[in-house]
C-alpha cells in the first residue's frame, strides 16, 4: 500500500472513530474494504482509496470507518459481568435508590443490541420487584446500520445460540420464519441512538451504570483518555462502570477505581480526591 493512502485512512480512522491503526494491522484493510470496491465498480482496494483521497465523499469516508469497526458480539458476552450486574449491581442500585424509583443505564458502543437487550431481560427478571419503577436502558452506536439492525429485535439462529440460554429465548423470543424476535416487553426498555463517542456525552444526564465494554480496545491513547473523562463525568457519584476485563484503565487512574471484589468494574473516586489530582 502507498504511504499516502496508509496516511490517509490511518487519519480518517482516527478523528471519525478514535481508532488507531497501527501498519501492523493495515492487513485488515484488504479484505474489509474490497467489498466495497466491488460494489463501487472499483479495480482494488488502492483504487478505492485513491478515489476517497482524492475526491472527498462524506458518504464514502462514513462507509470506509463502518467497515473497519470491530463487531463482535454476542448475547451475555463473557458472562461474568453479567452475574455481577443481576447478583450484586442491581440489588445494591434497588436499595440506594428506592427513595427515587429511577435507574439508568447507558450501554455504549452497543453493536447490534445483543448487550443491551442482555441487560433488559435480566431487569426484566425483576419486574415484580420494580413494580413502579423507571428503569431505563439506553444504547448507542455510532454505526446507523448496527442501530437499525438492533431496533429491529430480529436474530438468526446462529445469534441466538451464541451465549443466550435456552430458558431466556423461550421466555423472551418469537420465532418468525428464520429469525428470532425479541418480545414488546423487553424491546421496550431499551432505546437506541446513534452516537459518536467521541462526541462526549453530557446531553443524556447521568447514569447510574454505564456499560462501555471492548468498545476502547483499538482507540488511541489520547482519544481513549477523553472518552474515560467524559464518561466519569456522565456517570453518578456511588455508580458503576463497566469495561472490558481485558481493557486497559490508564486513563481511569484520577477518576476512578476499582468496584471491591468485581471484575472490569469500577467506581467514581471521591470527588475531594478527583479534584486534588486534576488540579
Amino acid at each position: 500500500m502507498r504511504d499516502e493512502d496508509f496516511d490517509f485512512i490511518s487519519d480518517l480512522l482516527l478523528t471519525r472513530a478514535g481508532l488507531g491503526l497501527t501498519p501492523e494491522r493495515a492487513y485488515l484493510l484488504e479484505g474489509r474494504l474490497t467489498p466495497i470496491a466491488r460494489n463501487r465498480d472499483m479495480a482494488d482496494v488502492e483504487a478505492l482509496l485513491t478515489r476517497a483521497r482524492t475526491k472527498p465523499d462524506d458518504a464514502l469516508s462514513a462507509e470506509i470507518v463502518e467497515a473497519m469497526m470491530v463487531r463482535e458480539t454476542s448475547f451475555f458476552r463473557d458472562r461474568a459481568p453479567f452475574r455481577q450486574f443481576s447478583d450484586i449491581i442491581l440489588p445494591d442500585l434497588i436499595k440506594s435508590r428506592a427513595r427515587e424509583g429511577r435507574i439508568r443505564i447507558w450501554c455504549a458502543g452497543c453493536s447490534t443490541g445483543q448487550e443491551p437487550y442482555s441487560i433488559a431481560m435480566l431487569i426484566n427478571d425483576r419486574a415484580e420487584e420494580l413494580t413502579g419503577w423507571s428503569v431505563s436502558v439506553m444504547a448507542t452506536d455510532m454505526s446507523g446500520r448496527a442501530i437499525e439492525t438492533a431496533r429491529k429485535g430480529y436474530y438468526s439462529q446462529f445469534e441466538v445460540q451464541r451465549g443466550l440460554p435456552i430458558e431466556l429465548l423461550v421466555k423472551h423470543f418469537s420465532r418468525r420464519r428464520s429469525k428470532w424476535e425479541i418480545n414488546d416487553q423487553v424491546a421496550g426498555m431499551v432505546s437506541f441512538h446513534q452516537h459518536n463517542l467521541l462526541d462526549g456525552a453530557s446531553q443524556f444526564g447521568e447514569f447510574d451504570i454505564i456499560f462501555c465494554r471492548n468498545v476502547l480496545t483499538y482507540m488511541d491513547d489520547s482519544i481513549k483518555d477523553s472518552i474515560f473523562v467524559s464518561l466519569s463525568e456522565t456517570l453518578a457519584s456511588d455508580g458503576y462502570l463497566f469495561l472490558g476485563i481485558g481493557e486497559t484503565t490508564a486513563g481511569l487512574a484520577d477518576r476512578m477505581k476499582r468496584a471491591h471484589g468485581l471484575l472490569g468494574v469500577y467506581s467514581p473516586l471521591p470527588e475531594n480526591f478527583r479534584l486534588a489530582n486534576t488540579g
